[in-house]
């Protein structure tokens, strides 16, 4: 039936043109077929469905139904194209996921670092860094002021008439050091108060105060008044203070106290009521009666320097000179001083950093909620390289002094040096039941926080990968680690332990931000599953397959960053910082001549500036181009613990350890658990985990749906993409002839 419509449609198509030949219009008009013919022609053959209607159908609202058809279904072709080319464009991806059973598997990289980095015996005669050793005092962050009041938040203990306060030396202390049931304060100011607050009655060994306050029996009638109101100073508390005589070098205060006549108007606090101070104007002593006495005899004779003072009998570093502590006996270093604090954030301080962020608000809100102000003011810029650890103890905010460690800049030397050694903290070690070596196994750098590091099995040192064909305790790796807690340092060893990072070969170690915690006394089993995610790269999607980071620093130690995406991220912080700052954050300095420098923490510009960048990253408003890795290896360990040494097995284990390191000697069975611990690493089985991704839609597939597309609208073949083309090559002739000067009859 369509063979023979075709040919019918070919038949009428040839007779009009027959007819158009035999025309008398003809002669004004090229030998070449209409427009319209053509597309009849084509109309007529094509085996596209639909398109022989336009010119088989008889009336003009059929043509145009058949044309509405038409260009409907055509189209819809053609949105139907441009989904399957824009699936194609933007490239998916399936993700799969198997298990592989190889018959052997390389063993990961094992880091292990104390978390105490500096040893006691490695500073302690070291007088530079043996001050880091008085943050275990309890008196460290006792110190006298004066002029202005104590710093933010501290702890005044005498309270002074305002007349005073830019004269007199103050006692100050920090605020934690209040209510601890030691007497901070010399007059019991910060503890006296605490037994009425906690409702806690006065015990036997403790005077009652009119105010309810608590203090020891043994201030009383000291000429202080400890207890806030006076009453322990009462002549009716204390009759013989209505009989006290002074002698004729001393003067007699308005208590009754006898003080040194050399003492009255010195700007400090002699008398128990004040009154040496009281009646001083410009340092001139007024109505003040002093007995007869002998000349004072005359001090040593000091030869200071110009860049000293004389401070008592001693001279001392114009440092110490007005920076708002005494220092000197009698507070002479902080006389006919000006004290200034610049306000940081004085004017448009935002203003170079608009280059990152326009926002003002992000400013606004830095200055007003993220930025910590860390109190060193009053510091002198001297007192940081090296570091004058008094300065710093004083101006800690924190207990613990926890927000000091990054005040101490060490070379990767003194780092070195000061840390725990492998050969003292690794008191056995075994793979597979093969003693280790120490000096060939593992592989030692410096971590920012923890000191001395070390990797198992990390390949760099050019030996063969350790490998294991069989799970399990007995076909891994097995290590007795020694703490050595007696050389912990209050402000760096705060906490007693191991960290363990199990990470691999190709991948950078970050103790401090992927590892594990392990106490001592204990024996700890992880047991590993391996995790292998491949991901695919541009066009598919975004990830990088660098293997390693540009170096910000140029030490040697610093050449090989391995690239994932923490390291990227860590490596871009540092670049901003480099770039807004000029220094980057860290503790451990280059040893290269020419290095790059570390932020000053008396340095107020670069503190705005690191704290800024920090806070930019940390709500993502820093560009940082970081991908996940194509590859990446991970591990993931189950953790079971003992208790260990077992009380039965302690005298056996401290025998040993005494023939292994005879650091150990010191050890007894109470500490053995305080400073030993056994650690066991193993593949819990060989299969591991493989993730990876495969093209989703590739080219075969979209001309496979290009021409099911082409089928279900159109009808179209290869055959009918053929037709299409010779309808557009004769329509090409026809528009050539047309043209043609030839053709045209004048």
């Amino acid at each position: 039936m369509w063979a023979s419509k075709r040919e019918r449609l070919s038949n009428s198509s040839v007779a009009k043109m027959n007819a158009s030949k035999s025309s008398p219009d003809s002669a004004t008009t090229t030998n070449a077929p209409k427009c319209g013919s053509v597309f009849e022609t084509f109309a007529s053959s094509t085996t596209a469905h639909g398109v022989a209607h336009l010119v088989d159908a008889k009336s003009t609202i059929r043509k145009l139904i058949w044309l509405i058809v038409v260009l409907g279904v055509f189209s819809g072709f053609a949105y139907h194209l441009s989904t399957l080319v824009k699936r194609y464009i933007s490239r998916p991806v399936n993700v799969a996921m198997t298990v592989e059973t190889p018959p052997s598997l390389t063993f990961p990289a094992v880091t292990i670092c104390n978390v105490n980095p500096i040893r006691k015996s490695a500073i302690e005669n070291n007088e530079v860094y043996s001050d880091i050793l008085m943050a275990s005092a309890t008196d460290v962050a006792q110190y006298d002021i004066v002029g202005g009041s104590c710093l933010d938040e501290d702890f005044t203990c005498t309270s002074l008439p305002d007349r005073l306060k830019d004269i007199v030396s103050q006692t100050c202390i920090k605020p934690y050091m209040q209510c601890n049931k030691n007497k901070d304060c010399d007059n019991f100011a910060d503890e006296a108060h605490c037994y009425r607050l906690s409702g806690t009655p006065c015990s036997d060994q403790m005077f009652s105060c009119a105010n309810g306050n608590c203090i020891p029996n043994d201030l009383l009638c000291d000429y202080v008044d400890n207890c806030g109101d006076g009453s322990d100073e009462t002549l009716e508390q204390c009759p013989q203070f209505a009989n006290s005589t002074c002698n004729s070098q001393e003067w007699r205060c308005a208590n009754g106290q006898c003080i040194p006549s050399d003492y009255i108007c010195d700007n400090y606090i002699d008398c128990g009521d004040m009154s040496d101070e009281t009646q001083c104007t410009e340092g001139a002593v007024v109505n003040v009666t002093v007995g007869d006495k002998e000349p004072t005899p005359p001090g040593p004779t000091l030869n200071c320097s110009s860049d000293e003072f004389p401070c008592g009998d001693e001279c001392m570093e114009s440092v110490h000179r007005c920076d708002g502590i005494s220092d000197c006996p009698r507070g002479t270093d902080e006389g006919n001083c000006n004290y200034t604090y610049r306000d940081p954030f004085e004017g448009q301080w935002y203003k170079p950093y608009e280059s990152i962020i326009e926002d003002r608000s992000i400013f606004e809100n830095f200055q007003t909620n993220v930025y910590k102000d860390r109190g060193f003011d009053f510091i002198p810029k001297l007192a940081e390289d090296p570091p004058i650890w008094s300065y710093f103890f004083i101006s800690s905010r924190l207990a613990d002094y926890s927000d000091l460690r990054d005040v101490m800049k060490l070379t990767k030397e003194q780092v070195k040096n000061f840390g725990h050694q492998i050969e003292d903290m690794v008191l056995d070690c075994s793979f597979a039941g093969e003693k280790c070596n120490l000096s060939s196994d593992f592989v030692s750098f410096q971590d920012e926080k923890f000191g001395n590091c070390y990797t198992f099995n990390s390949g760099n040192k050019g030996t063969p990968l350790s490998t294991t064909s069989r799970p399990g305790p007995e076909n891994g790796l097995k290590l007795t680690l020694y703490l050595e807690q007696n050389e912990y340092t209050s402000l760096f060893g705060q906490a007693a332990g191991i960290r363990v990072e199990i990470h691999s070969q190709n991948d950078t170690a970050y103790p401090e931000d992927r590892g594990l915690g392990l106490s001592p006394g204990t024996y700890t089993h992880m047991g590993l599953r391996r995790f292998v995610r491949e991901r695919k790269g541009h066009p598919y999607g975004k990830c990088d397959d660098r293997d390693f980071l540009p170096t910000i620093r140029d030490d040697e130690l610093d050449s090989k960053t391995f690239y994932s995406l923490l390291s990227c991220q860590k490596n871009c912080l540092q670049t901003k910082l480099l770039h807004h700052c000029g220094c980057i954050i860290g503790t451990i300095r280059s040893n290269v001549s020419n290095p790059v420098p570390l932020c000053g923490v008396l340095n107020v510009t670069q503190t705005i500036c690191s704290q800024l960048i920090h806070h930019l990253y940390q709500i993502g408003k820093l560009e940082c181009d970081c991908e996940v890795p194509c590859h990446e290896e991970s591990f993931k360990p189950i953790i079971s613990q003992y208790v260990w040494p077992s009380n039965s097995y302690k005298d056996g284990l401290l025998s040993t350890s005494y023939g292994q390191n005879i650091r150990t000697w010191q050890l007894t069975g109470n500490d053995v658990r305080e400073n030993l611990m056994r650690l066991a690493i193993y593949y819990e089985d060989l299969n591991y985990e493989r993730v990876y991704e495969e093209p989703a839609y590739e080219l075969p597939q979209l001309w496979a749906d290009i021409g099911g597309a082409l089928g279900l609208w159109i009808g179209v073949s290869c055959v009918t993409v053929i037709e299409f083309f010779e309808f557009l090559v004769n329509l090409c002739l026809f528009a050539k002839r047309r043209a043609s000067p030839s053709h045209v009859t004048p």
